[in-house]
């Protein structure tokens, strides 16, 4: 399916990491970059977990709907919680390459 894979592994990769601003710019209907404001309060979260429940694609093999329970905590409180979230792909034929669609995960 036009290289999903490794697409949805350096995204995972970059969540896991706290590289927020490449997991960020991989979300085509966020506007901008993150302001140094978020970007601060993003890296007090820190992931413990990143499960893919179900990757579904359409018949087209151009658009997947990824079910993905995250857990993480945050470093002010080291409380873990999980974040149940649906990531929407599509391949962007002219670029060449796999985009999100849905918005970015919000992180409490």
């Amino acid at each position: 399916a036009y290289k999903l894979d490794n697409t949805m592994f350096a995204y995972e990769r970059a969540l896991r990491w706290g590289d927020y601003d490449v997991a960020y710019s991989a979300h085509i209907n966020e506007k901008g970059a993150l302001s140094a404001e978020e970007r601060k309060r993003l890296k007090r979260f820190r992931l413990t977990g990143y499960k893919v429940v179900q990757t579904k694609f359409t018949a087209d093999g151009k658009h997947a709907t990824q079910l993905v329970e995250l857990r993480y905590y945050n470093d002010e409180n080291v409380r873990e919680r999980s974040l149940n979230l649906t990531v929407e792909w599509e391949y962007d034929d002219l670029g060449g390459r796999w985009q999100i669609t849905s918005p970015f995960p919000v992180f409490k």
